[in-house]
């Protein structure tokens, strides 16, 4: 899976220079990049290792060993008889024995049981932590992302006043030279056509720390050359139903999910130490094959034996007692930080919706004020040529149109983020892959 990703990413890589790179294809970009989520998926790859060491216990263990042992010198019995003194040896000198041992747990007060579940639970917390980790780089995605795109309409919105004052500028010197303006009025244009040329190339320099910003995001080499889709338009508003929303956040965040499965692991790993005050009962088997026999022959035979065995601690000065008091308190301490968890998020959602309706009045309020500034400065144009306007009138309204559509351009990319963070903090889906394997 890990190869099929690199090779479309690859391929997408190849394909940038000849389309614009979408916000979803920026974001799987830096899923294979982000190493912070790459730290998050090793950890996610532990949890269920443990899980299945843990699961392991259920089943029989087998184990095997052999041994040779020689005798530097054999003991022998001396017994009289009538044709005089014998002497038998008690063994041989070359001795081999081969054992398997199968051992099955029977019984553990259900420490292995309640030990599993918790393991489990740990499995599933970090699952949800790796998913609150791709909701996270997604909004820092989002917000490199989005500030490429504003300095780029930053600089669109400077061509166009600089295209404007190139214009104002060539019919002030005509006026000029037919002795209709002076040449202070001639001197205020320079002036502010200068400002604009340095609005410019700030706008310039803003591009390219955004467009760094966001390789760096994504994990790419700085000098990669990219360019991005998407076209400035107003986002379509979105419901916002407070009490649904923090309803929902609660249930489906996965910030909060992660920490319920933490408490559940500390709820089981409690009882897990519950049955330590319980015996554990194991079945036993061995199989031997060896070398002399029962008979002390020189030859190999087999033999079996079953053993039924329960052992359970008597007396440990307090120590289980102690445990269980620290798996409670750990337990506590968990449920606290869930219900702060909880008030966080109704506190982080509420902040978020206020947000997200302050910047939706700004955008709206931008627009009209656009929209006026525009107008005003077609007609103090058309007023211009007319001469029942100033060239400091025209410079003016020129100025507050430049200035109001750079207030539009940010206020249209402040709400926009704003949407997405209500979003997140609602758990809603900030993505087309959500919940989808990367």
């Amino acid at each position: 899976m890990k190869a099929v990703g690199k090779s479309l990413l690859a391929l997408l890589m190849l394909w940038l220079p000849l389309r614009g790179l979408t916000l979803d294809e920026a974001y799987s970009i830096s899923v294979e990049k982000n190493l912070p989520l790459k730290m998050e998926n090793e950890k996610l790859a532990e949890s269920k290792a443990a899980a299945k060491e843990v699961l392991t216990n259920f089943l029989p263990s087998v184990s095997a060993k052999a041994s040779y042992t020689r005798l530097g010198k054999v003991p022998e019995v001396e017994f009289p008889t009538p044709m005089g003194n014998m002497s038998l040896k008690m063994g041989q000198e070359d001795n081999y024995n081969i054992q398997l041992t199968a051992q099955q747990l029977i019984f553990s007060g259900g420490q292995l049981l309640f030990g599993y579940r918790a393991a489990l639970s740990g499995k599933r917390a970090q699952e949800f932590s790796v998913e609150q980790a791709r909701r996270k780089l997604y909004i820092n995605v989002a917000k490199a992302f989005y500030g490429v795109v504003q300095a780029d309409s930053f600089y669109a919105a400077t061509r166009i006043a600089d295209r404007q004052m190139e214009e104002h500028l060539t019919n002030i010197h005509s006026m000029y030279e037919q002795g209709m303006l002076t040449e202070n009025e001639l001197l205020k244009a320079e002036v502010q056509l200068s400002g604009v040329e340095t609005m410019i190339q700030q706008a310039i320099t803003a591009q390219k720390l955004a467009r760094m910003n966001l390789l760096n995001t994504l994990g790419l080499p700085l000098d990669t050359t990219i360019f991005l889709e998407w076209m400035p338009r107003k986002p379509d508003d979105i419901d916002v139903n407070l009490d649904k929303d923090i309803e929902t956040a609660l249930t489906q965040r996965a910030d909060i999910l992660s920490i319920e499965q933490g408490v559940r692991a500390l709820k089981n790993a409690l009882r897990a130490t519950y049955g330590t005050f319980l015996p554990n009962i194991v079945l036993i088997g061995n199989y031997s094959y060896k070398r002399p026999n029962e008979k002390l022959e020189p030859e190999f035979y087999d033999t079996y034996d079953a053993t039924l065995a329960a052992s359970m601690d008597v007396f440990l000065w307090g120590k289980r007692i102690q445990q269980i008091k620290e798996k409670k308190a750990q337990l506590n301490q968990a449920e606290l930080g869930l219900e702060m968890a909880k008030r966080g998020v109704q506190m982080e959602l509420t902040a978020a919706a206020r947000n997200l309706e302050e910047k939706k009045v700004a955008l709206d309020i931008s627009a009209k004020k656009l929209k006026a500034a525009s107008d005003g400065y077609e007609v103090t144009k058309s007023m211009f040529r007319s001469g029942a306007a100033t060239n400091s009138d025209l410079l003016d309204t020129q100025s507050d149109l430049t200035q109001t559509h750079l207030e539009h351009i940010k206020a249209l990319f402040d709400y926009e983020m704003a949407q997405l963070n209500y979003k997140l903090s609602a758990g809603e889906k900030l993505f087309s892959k959500e919940g989808q394997n990367e």
